[in-house]
């Protein structure tokens, strides 16, 4: 399996930041913002006890917040203007990763980097 690789600490924790992954986020906030209006209106015509009251406030709550999210979301969608990639061990941003294949554990990694350190000396 290819896995992208940092090309400065050779880590395979890294992220892929899109502009389709931020737009799909938004629109599974919308979703989330749909189904509490469907629950709060159903809770509107029902007896006024405590339960209604923390459903109807409940999905108030998550609709504002999924609301800000998806703002959020939307201006980062917008904003993304390629593909890029982010290293979660050195904090390193980068366009195109190194490729490495078939390199699934931590330890195969670094013998194939000791092996290059060795080579090239």
């Amino acid at each position: 399996m290819n896995r992208i690789h940092c090309p400065k600490c050779k880590s395979g924790n890294v992220t892929h930041r899109s502009r389709q992954k931020y737009l799909f986020r938004s629109a599974g906030c919308l979703a989330i913002i749909l189904l509490c209006c469907l629950v709060a209106d159903g809770l509107r015509n029902a007896n006024v006890d405590g339960v209604v009251i923390i459903g109807i406030f409940g999905s108030l709550f998550f609709s504002s917040l999924s609301l800000m999210f998806g703002i959020y979301y939307v201006v980062k969608g917008i904003r993304q203007k390629q593909t890029n990639y982010h290293c979660g061990n050195c904090k390193n941003a980068f366009q195109t990763g190194l490729i490495l294949q078939h390199l699934d554990e931590e330890d195969d990694i670094l013998r194939s980097i000791r092996k290059q350190r060795g080579s090239g000396q």
